[in-house]
């Protein structure tokens, strides 16, 4: 199909390339490390903490935010309201990803002794 190649494109750039072409490229082996490949566990780390506070905002954001704002169209909510309806579904959102992901990571860990 594409043996003559794209029309206006280099010679040897895009599906020109003699790699392709003659199916001769080496696997990609990605540089990755162990550590890259375990989720973060147990209460405690900083890590886990981390993650699950980013993941909680976004969370915020996507569930509480944006149906408040539209809310809002519509329905007048003080400011104190609104300022305490998004901290209160961050720090839920927070504490349910924290403690529920301590919970998954021992129950791993005991899955893995018994293995």
């Amino acid at each position: 199909m594409f043996d003559e190649g794209v029309p206006g494109e280099h010679p040897n750039k895009g599906w020109n390339r003699a790699s392709i072409q003659f199916k001769s490229r080496r696997p990609y082996k990605p540089d990755l490390k162990i550590e890259d490949l375990v989720m973060p566990s147990g209460l405690g780390t900083l890590r886990m903490l981390r993650s699950c506070v980013v993941m909680a905002g976004i969370m915020t954001v996507l569930y509480v935010w944006i149906p408040l704002w539209l809310l809002i169209t519509w329905v007048p909510i003080s400011d104190l309201t609104y300022a305490l309806t998004l901290g209160l579904a961050f720090l839920a959102f927070l504490s349910l990803l924290y403690f529920g992901g301590a919970r998954e990571t021992r129950r791993d860990r005991d899955l893995a002794t018994r293995l």
